[in-house]
């Protein structure tokens, strides 16, 4: 994902640059490990909201995880949010 496309304020696209220098290589593809913070996990909702469970584009949109930590992290959020019944309630518009 190209940066410059993304609605990210100035102070998210520094932080976006710097964890994606540090990050390792997967298949050509930047990611990162570890915890979702929040400006990843509210890219994420918002690539749910556009693409669904298209994992690919989700993880372009979100541009620092791999597409298997984004199918990872989608089936336990959305596991999480059912026992609670607020997945309406979540979604970022």
């Amino acid at each position: 994902m190209d940066p410059s496309e993304s609605p990210l304020t100035d102070s998210s696209l520094i932080l976006y640059k710097l964890v994606a220098d540090m990050s390792p290589s997967k298949s050509g593809s930047e990611s990162v490990t570890g915890r979702w913070t929040k400006e990843e996990h509210k890219r994420f909702l918002d690539a749910m909201n556009l693409y669904g469970k298209n994992w690919k584009k989700v993880q372009e949109y979100v541009g620092t995880r791999s597409t298997t930590q984004v199918r990872s992290h989608a089936q336990k959020h959305l596991a999480k949010v059912e026992n609670k019944g607020n997945y309406e309630e979540e979604k970022v518009i």
